[in-house]
């Protein structure tokens, strides 16, 4: 029974803070027609311009006006941009202070965390208060629940880690499903303060489902061991540096992540767009279906022992670029289709990130290995929506952001064939291990020996038929031919060892 709250309460914390996250862009929408509508709101960040302009500032207003949009657009995004890069770069922390405190006492802090942001985001909406409320507090609170909620599975299970992965990480797609028509009426209706107030009462469950987070697996601390240095171990931490299957996952992961959070940003924007008459929340709300579905689904897939999950995570990646390159030339059917595609391979990527961390340092360090790759994560979320937030201000559409955004999931995908090379040369050096065969290293030295050995081989086999003819002719000719004797006396003595002397005239 505890087995399945914890599955539980891992899947709701999943759900409410990436079905906050991922549904960020419908408070783009309404918060960037609120800030061009009222531009004192900015005042903050010294972009807004001075009602009274003279006919010299007119004349330059539209150069001036493009840009100052572009800027406000940019700022807007970067609220949501802030909050999902600080849930990923904290998680290293969280790994740290789960080390010290424990996952449940970590878990509790940032559920309240995320309920004080939450609720301080409904005092104001000037864009600087938001950035603090709504970006670093909320930000800070959500990491630390979210990434302790994966690493207690490892504690639970291992056979069937994948499929217990892709549960809980369908949590976060089943709220993606239903929160962003609930939040676009919730806004309708009463504006963006009031769902912000309702949203921290949601917020309180994850205080409530922390509590039935209690490890089994403690990795002891040295004595006298401070949470300063045991955060510098693990960024120095040799079983992760040395390990150069996941040294090219961390790099892999993050390269891939600088256009992942644009669609989710800005897709309702875009639709919009395309027609004024279309909900892009429905397109938000299919990605969040096909993504349960794509975790549900390689949950247990990846469970299978011929299955290379690195190479499930692979094509996901670069179907993932080539569906967002191609959002902004498609309309209607082909648009919720591509959608569709884009919330089956997330759900394919997400699901993978906790097995395979298990799969590649093992479950003793899993937590500081999500925790690292989080972190490393951080910064490309976080730069790419305000880009291309700033590109769709110049250009006032979104082709080149999309197009730039597909760009880097596929780089990725094509540095992964690096891991599953190394895989592959790990998995021959186990099985030749297995056999009791030590496979030798071929480095220059290894080369330059091996021919000397070879060569000497060579002299010692032709010596030795050399001396076999001789002893034969010998044997024919008997020994009693003295001159024979003598002249095949003087050719062993030229050609033969003192030992093989001995050998031939025995």
């Amino acid at each position: 029974m505890h087995l399945i709250s914890v599955v539980l309460s891992s899947a709701t914390i999943n759900g409410i803070v990436f079905g906050v996250v991922n549904n960020f862009g419908v408070f783009y929408a309404y918060l960037t027609e609120m800030y061009q509508n009222d531009n004192e709101s900015l005042s903050d960040f010294a972009i807004s311009s001075p009602s009274n302009q003279n006919d010299s500032v007119i004349k330059t207003s539209f150069a001036n006006q493009t840009s100052s949009d572009a800027l406000t657009q940019s700022l807007i995004a970067g609220v949501g941009s802030l909050n999902v890069g600080l849930i990923f770069f904290c998680s290293i922390f969280a790994s740290v202070l789960c080390d010290h405190y424990g996952i449940r006492t970590v878990c509790f802090i940032g559920g309240v965390l995320s309920t004080i942001g939450m609720y301080a985001s409904s005092i104001s909406l000037n864009l600087l208060y938001l950035y603090i409320t709504y970006g670093l507090v909320l930000g800070i609170g959500a990491s630390l629940v979210y990434g302790p909620s994966l690493a207690i599975l490892g504690h639970y299970f291992t056979k069937r880690l994948g499929l217990v992965n892709g549960l809980v990480t369908g949590g976060s797609s089943a709220f993606s499903i239903v929160m962003p028509i609930l939040l676009r009426w919730l806004v309708d209706r009463f504006g963006i303060q009031t769902t912000f107030k309702y949203l921290s009462v949601l917020m309180i469950a994850l205080i409530l489902c922390s509590l039935s987070f209690k490890e089994r697996i403690k990795r002891p601390l040295k004595q006298n061991n401070s949470a300063k240095k045991n955060l510098a171990d693990m960024f120095f931490y040799d079983a992760l540096w040395k390990n150069n299957l996941y040294l090219n996952w961390v790099v892999s992961i993050p390269m891939g992540l600088f256009g992942y959070f644009v669609p989710f940003c800005h897709l309702v924007k875009h639709a919009r767009d395309i027609d004024s008459s279309y909900q892009g929340e429905v397109l938000v709300m299919c990605i969040g279906i096909t993504s349960m579905i794509g975790r549900l689904i390689t949950g247990p897939f990846a469970d299978f022992s011929h299955v290379n999950r690195i190479c499930l995570q692979q094509i996901a990646f670069a179907s993932i670029g080539c569906l967002t390159m191609l959002l902004p030339f498609v309309t209607d059917f082909s648009l919720l289709m591509i959608c569709c595609g884009l919330g089956l391979f997330d759900g394919c990527f997400i699901s993978l990130l906790g097995p395979i961390a298990f799969d590649l340092v093992g479950p003793e360090y899993a937590n500081q290995a999500i925790g690292l790759l989080l972190c490393f994560c951080s910064l490309p979320l976080t730069t790419g929506p305000p880009i291309a937030a700033y590109f769709y201000g110049i250009f006032n559409n979104y082709k080149l952001a999309f197009c730039l955004a597909g760009i880097p999931p596929i780089v990725a995908s094509l540095l992964m064939f690096n891991i599953i090379r190394m895989q592959r040369i790990q998995r021959r050096r186990t099985s030749t291990v297995k056999l009791g065969i030590e496979e030798p290293r071929m480095n220059e030295k290894n080369l330059y020996e091996n021919e000397i050995n070879f060569k000497n081989d060579m002299v010692t086999s032709n010596k030795q038929s050399f001396l076999n003819g001789e002893k034969l002719h010998l044997l024919i000719n008997g020994s009693h031919d003295n001159d024979s004797y003598q002249h095949h006396s003087s050719v062993i003595d030229n050609r033969t060892t003192p030992e093989e002397k001995y050998s031939i005239n025995q």
